[in-house]
């Protein structure tokens, strides 16, 4: 069970920690103002403005590792996103054959030649079978070749700082990729897909995107703007991109955080209202408390308002039997979780083995 999931269900644990509003500071130890104004607009639907929020975490970790010179930084083991990639290179054909072979046989007739390197697909003159083969084999392709460009997008702005659209629109398919891999549903490979169908047949399927790609874009080069002049004037020697720990994270289904500068651990959220929400910094501080538990040095903790350019800070070591206290009644819960987790891996388990058979 995931650490959001054990905290939403668990009202009990998010109850250990006190209202902390009175004790938050700015970034420099001043009053907190939860009254700051809103620098950039909210956009789009509830979905699209989550894609917005992931690819805007991809941005600020490259970033400040590129801020750092590539000095003291800790890259992402791995990203969420190639988890998510590894996720559709073994379930891309189910998604494909259901949406592609539905859509086709009210449309093949509108749809031309198209060559895309050794996809070779006229839809007027194969079946339907043939055509739903030859789409599914040409996204994979398509997929695999954008998504391998994109790691190296992102590689090249770390490295030289040139290059930012591209590490704009890299980010956007890395969240893409990511809501793969953290909702598990078919609707998340839809965003993928129209971008195959977009570039190579000229049309889109299932589409609910209330904005366009560029209105995206646009939002998240605000979004940047405003954190590069946040972060002007605060000096930093070091950064943790994307920390895990240890063993809490595997108990707790990949439990990470945003980053760590310095001995700051930061979570990084685009609200569309400024306000003290209880659950963001209890989650905030379990993360804290797991990684102290596993030995980093880390005496604040913070959450980035981007839409606000403010980060909202916690001093943590008036906080340390609290925190343990928390993290222990949170390894509770999860122990208590984990025969189900096993129970729905062994039934995972089953229905492989059943589709082998048949």
């Amino acid at each position: 069970m995931s650490l959001t999931s054990i905290l939403t269900s668990n009202s009990d644990l998010t109850k250990i920690i006190p209202n902390l509003k009175g004790d938050i500071t700015t970034w420099d130890g001043k009053a907190f103002n939860w009254k700051t104004p809103k620098l950039v607009s909210s956009i789009g639907a509830s979905h699209e403005a989550g894609l917005i929020g992931t690819a805007f975490d991809y941005i600020v970790r490259a970033l400040i590792a590129q801020k750092l010179d590539g000095h003291n930084v800790t890259l992402e083991k791995l990203l969420m996103a190639e988890r998510g990639f590894d996720s559709f290179l073994s379930t891309s054909g189910i998604f494909t054959q259901k949406y592609i072979d539905s859509y086709v046989v009210f449309n093949q007739d509108n749809l031309e030649h198209v060559k895309y390197d050794e996809l070779d697909i006229n839809s007027k003159s194969m079946n339907l079978v043939e055509f739903g083969h030859k789409t599914r084999s040409g996204f994979k392709k398509y997929s695999i070749k954008m998504f391998l460009e994109a790691i190296e997008k992102r590689s090249y702005y770390i490295k030289t700082g040139h290059g930012l659209n591209d590490l704009i629109e890299s980010s956007i398919l890395f969240a893409e990729y990511d809501m793969i891999y953290r909702t598990a549903s078919s609707e998340a490979y839809v965003p993928l897909f129209n971008r195959f169908s977009n570039d190579i047949y000229g049309f889109t399927i299932n589409n609910k995107s209330r904005m366009t790609k560029t209105a995206m874009v646009d939002n998240v080069k605000e979004l940047i703007a405003v954190f590069e002049n946040t972060i002007r004037n605060i000096s930093f020697s070091s950064c943790i991109l994307n920390p895990s720990f240890g063993e809490y994270t595997t108990m707790l289904n990949g439990a990470d955080a945003d980053l760590i500068i310095d001995d700051v651990i930061v979570d990084i959220k685009t609200n569309k209202k400024l306000g003290y929400v209880h659950e963001e910094y209890a989650q905030l501080l379990a993360y804290a408390a797991m990684g102290r538990k596993i030995g980093l040095k880390l005496n604040r903790a913070a959450i980035y308002y981007a839409r606000y350019g403010v980060f909202s800070v916690l001093e943590l070591n008036p906080l340390n039997k609290l925190l343990e206290q928390y993290l222990t009644s949170i390894e509770i819960k999860a122990e208590k979780a984990m025969p189900s987790r096993r129970l729905k891996q062994n039934d995972e388990m089953l229905i492989k083995q059943y589709s082998l058979w048949n």
